[in-house]
């Protein structure tokens, strides 16, 4: 499903639904997310919409443990007036005690601040705030949004789905006024498992990107001869560790001189996380968390995801394609929207390490492939994600619900 059809399937899903209010201002709207970098990384613009028409803004999310650049975007978030609420929301698949107290302040943030518009981001985020408005529930006349970035690992085509967890997800969705899904892959599996009717759904694929930041640049690389392979993902199991370590020992017995990154943060706390000794004993280069992603985009040739994990649509994917690089990933939901398989990069069946292998292969001895396909990315991330672009998308959905949006 092309963007074009998203952009249509939008406009279409809300002219369904009845107007709420006729052209009302937020006085209140609150923004919930597991971390506040999916605030801050790619809806600042809309904050600043809504602070200039005079709204009262919350950003709630796990406030600790944020980066310096992070803590600078929300210091200055702050001094233009946004409220900061800490919830503990925890990363990772298991459930516990910070679980139970997220719900509890939530719970408690309903109570303390109700808001005329409250937006959710992720699916934990969505299902806590539906467990805890049981105990404390936002007001009716509250317009509730939630964006689905990704079922997840526990959520797939390939994984039998309870009638527990389909009930659970299913009434939480189901208590949104709308859910946005972020690729057409989850818009359509989640017609299996949810009783959402056309109007509570919409789709806008990704988040989009800064094309200016991500700018194309011309690589000089030229065929086998220091051409440098790159992914960037979270050091866990499921975005595919093994097998990008496996694919660089397998690629160097035919290409000696391709070198191999990864970029990515490591968190002990979570279960999920690859041995950080395994990754020290490869021959892959581990440069940590790194802020200046553009900068290392231009320095490779060729951008790899082994990811497995199911999130809307992985950003790195259409930031690494802003800047012209050529795209080899395996094929999960989300992917086969920015990526043609093809015509911009090469899509693989997941878990399929030779077919990944000969994608690569066939990038890293055809220089002029490889060059046309980064060039074609580029071109059509810009056409189709531009940031400016999807921030329209959503203030045409805020201002549907009668909100106004500067």
């Amino acid at each position: 499903m092309d963007n074009r059809h998203s952009v249509n399937m939008v406009f279409r899903c809300l002219s369904r639904r009845k107007k709420m209010h006729e052209h009302n201002k937020a006085t209140s709207v609150a923004f919930v997310s597991i971390r506040p970098f999916a605030i801050t990384n790619s809806r600042l613009e809309l904050i600043h919409s809504f602070l200039e028409a005079g709204a009262q803004i919350y950003i709630v999310a796990n406030l600790k443990e944020v980066k310096p650049e992070e803590k600078n975007i929300l210091d200055g978030l702050t001094a233009a007036g946004v409220c900061l609420y800490q919830v503990s929301f925890s990363v990772g698949r298991t459930f516990g005690f910070h679980d139970i107290l997220a719900i509890y302040q939530l719970s408690r943030f309903f109570k303390q601040y109700p808001t005329d518009l409250l937006h959710t981001f992720n699916l934990k985020t969505t299902l806590y705030t539906f467990v805890a408005g049981v105990f404390c529930r936002p007001p009716k006349n509250t317009i509730k949004i939630n964006t689905v970035t990704g079922f997840g690992s526990s959520i797939s085509p390939e994984r039998t789905i309870s009638d527990v967890a389909k009930w659970v997800i299913g009434n939480a969705l189901s208590s949104f006024n709308l859910t946005i899904f972020q690729n057409s892959d989850d818009y359509e599996f989640s017609q299996k498992f949810t009783r959402l009717h056309e109007s509570q759904k919409a789709l806008i694929i990704s988040s989009g990107v800064n094309c200016e930041r991500f700018a194309f640049k011309e690589r000089a690389s030229s065929n086998r001869t220091n051409l440098r392979i790159l992914m960037v993902a979270r050091i866990i199991r499921q975005k595919g560790i093994q097998d990008f370590l496996d694919l660089q020992a397998k690629l160097s017995l035919r290409c000696p001189n391709v070198r191999f990154s990864l970029i990515g943060e490591y968190h002990n706390e979570n279960p999920d996380s690859y041995p950080f000794k395994k990754l020290q004993q490869s021959n892959v280069e581990y440069l940590g968390f790194q802020s200046n992603l553009e900068e290392h985009f231009w320095n490779h040739d060729i951008f790899v995801s082994t990811s497995t994990y199911n999130e809307g649509v992985p950003r790195s994917l259409i930031e690494a394609a802003s800047t012209g690089l050529p795209i080899v990933s395996y094929k999960i939901p989300g992917t086969s929207d920015v990526v043609i398989d093809g015509v911009t990069g090469h899509l693989v069946e997941k878990n399929n390490m030779n077919e990944l292998l000969q994608a690569v292969v066939r990038l890293v001895e055809d220089d002029d492939v490889r060059k046309l396909m980064g060039q074609r990315a580029s071109l059509f991330i810009k056409k189709n994600f531009n940031k400016q672009i999807i921030i329209r998308k959503q203030t045409a959905i805020y201002r549907h619900f009668g909100f106004i949006v500067e």
